[in-house]
């Protein structure tokens, strides 16, 4: 046997326990970087839990946050939404209390212009029927039949500031007080100059309509032209507010229930006892916030006969329920009156008036075409919502 074998077979089992101790050594390396790989990613993964834990919970309080808030806000209902059969009543008597708060200004305003005398609640009736009359049959026809558009066909405060100066002319200056006697037909010559020049004015409107020009003027007129306009119509008609104002504090507290119902009390929810499934049970409804103008106009005409009632104001107060003037007029008024043209006499005509008209005119057509873009955008995005849902 030769030297070189016997050195060979002495050194190898040295390098081969060397081998397996390095061999241990890399495969216990490897394990505690597994391990520790293990670790990070269990870390990782707890990490991650907590985490959407954490935006779970944050999640659920903001849904209890949100459901609070909707419990609290008043529920609006949009423009294609059915609500209750109750509160479509409720919504219709608070429209037309509006409605006919607007629509009776005018005709009261224009007995006083024109100066009747002691005849005055006895036209304001004449006038208010007639206007009642003529805007629902004109809301009729356009919502049915024409426009077929939710806008009620009322008066304009726009022909206010024409009549008014044409009225303090002296010629027509009023210099008869509440309790004198004006000739029926004195002051019936003023209304048919009226109603002759008005029907004049609006032929010119009707020929804007039919002939197209409206098109082309809509083209220039939008929230820039219909927003200056309608400052300019409010600030006219601040004189005669303030006169109205004035003559009792009732305007003021109508103003502040008003006021208050909108901006503090829309999200106070009042229970109000209901039958359903054969229980009685305890609803919690927004009052204030969905029927604003309805309480305060309520709440107004209630403070007024409380107070005519225990008789907390002098018999001569304009805020007084049982004025003899208006107890007059509700008693000889006829059970059903129908205004017909000519009940003033034949329409008579006015140059300067109708100047005035016609201006008075392009205001209400500017207003309404600034109307009719806004309601014709909530309905076609209704219509376009049905079509393609």
């Amino acid at each position: 046997m030769s030297p070189h074998n016997i050195n060979s077979n002495n050194t190898s089992p040295r390098q081969s326990t060397e081998e397996q101790e390095k061999e241990q050594k890399i495969q216990n390396n490897k394990k505690e970087e597994e391990i520790n790989i293990i670790n990070n990613n269990q870390l990782i993964i707890n990490g991650k839990i907590n985490n959407n834990l954490n935006k779970n919970i944050e999640e659920v309080e903001d849904f209890n946050n949100d459901n609070k808030e909707k419990s609290t806000q008043r529920r609006l209902y949009k423009a294609d939404s059915n609500p209750p059969i109750p509160l479509t009543f409720l919504f219709g008597l608070q429209q037309v209390m509006v409605s006919v708060s607007v629509l009776v200004s005018i005709p009261i305003l224009i007995s006083d212009l024109i100066c009747p005398g002691r005849d005055r609640d006895q036209l304001r009736v004449r006038l208010i029927a007639g206007t009642f009359v003529v805007c629902g049959i004109g809301t009729i026809l356009q919502s049915g039949f024409g426009l077929r558009l939710a806008l009620l066909q009322g008066v304009a405060f726009a022909y206010i500031p024409s009549v008014r100066a044409f009225m303090s002319l002296p010629e027509y200056k009023c210099l008869a007080s509440v309790d004198d006697f004006v000739p029926p037909e004195v002051y019936e010559n003023k209304m048919a100059m009226i109603q002759g020049t008005l029907m004049a004015s609006s032929c010119v409107t009707m020929l804007i309509g039919a002939t197209g020009l409206v098109g082309i003027m809509t083209k220039y007129i939008g929230p820039m032209t219909v927003s200056p306009l309608l400052m300019l119509m409010m600030l006219s008609s601040v004189k005669i507010t303030v006169e109205r104002v004035e003559k009792h504090w009732i305007s003021l507290v109508m103003a502040a229930s008003l006021f208050a119902t909108v901006l503090y009390l829309s999200r106070l929810q009042v229970p109000f006892p209901g039958y359903s499934k054969g229980k009685f049970r305890w609803y919690r409804l927004n009052v204030f916030g969905q029927f604003p103008y309805l309480t305060a106009i309520l709440f107004s005409w209630g403070l007024c006969f409380i107070l005519t009632i225990f008789d907390l104001i002098p018999k001569e107060s304009v805020a007084r329920t049982d004025k003899p003037a208006t107890l007059d007029a509700i008693y000889n008024s006829p059970y059903a009156r129908f205004p017909f043209p000519g009940q003033f006499g034949f329409p008579k005509f006015n140059i300067g008036l109708f100047v005035g008209f016609l201006v008075s005119a392009q205001t209400t057509l500017f207003e309404a075409v600034g109307n009719y873009h806004a309601v014709a955008s909530v309905s076609e995005a209704i219509f376009e919502r049905k079509r393609f849902s």
